[in-house]
């Protein structure tokens, strides 16, 4: 063994002297050698986690015990906050579909507008407006594309999932 592992392991086992846990493991020490020190050679370790708003019930009846009416008052917040991120969602898909009718009402008049360019003789300022907005919608199509944003919001399949 090394000068610097020797240092580290006497460092581990002061440290363990003062009421600290013992580190996982010595490296070129053998499993005998730290059961003669007094190291545990197993650690269990259980960590119990959820994953949703809602705590599971033993969590609430403790967090009730603690204080009297707590978990109605967690339960209570979490539907409002449900509440509210529906309100959110909503509206965001509102805003999303009037800028797709403004996008549409503007490609409209400008194709239009290039028709009308076109057949008082301005042909290719009318092409330029036709092809320019055409060009547009493409591109704004497969730049969503391109980002993985969907195309629809009528396909579940398409939305990314709120878990």
């Amino acid at each position: 063994m090394d000068e610097r592992t020797r240092k580290r392991d006497a460092y581990a086992v002061a440290a363990v002297a003062r009421g600290a846990a013992a580190p996982r493991a010595f490296p070129g020490a053998e499993e005998r050698e730290l059961e003669e020190l007094g190291f545990p050679t197993a650690i269990h370790r259980e960590v119990e986690a959820f994953l949703g708003p809602i705590p599971q019930p033993e969590v609430l009846r403790e967090y009730d015990h603690v204080l009297p009416g707590l978990a109605e008052r967690i339960v209570a917040w979490t539907e409002n906050e449900a509440d509210h991120r529906r309100t959110v969602e909503r509206s965001l898909v509102q805003l999303s579909w009037g800028g797709l009718w403004v996008a549409f009402v503007l490609a409209l008049a400008t194709i239009l507008g290039g028709m009308v360019l076109a057949w008082y003789g301005r042909s290719v300022a009318g092409v330029v407006g036709i092809v320019g907005a055409l060009a547009g919608l493409v591109i704004v199509f497969l730049a969503g594309r391109i980002r993985g944003m969907p195309d629809g919001f009528d396909d579940p399949a398409a939305k990314p999932s709120a878990s």
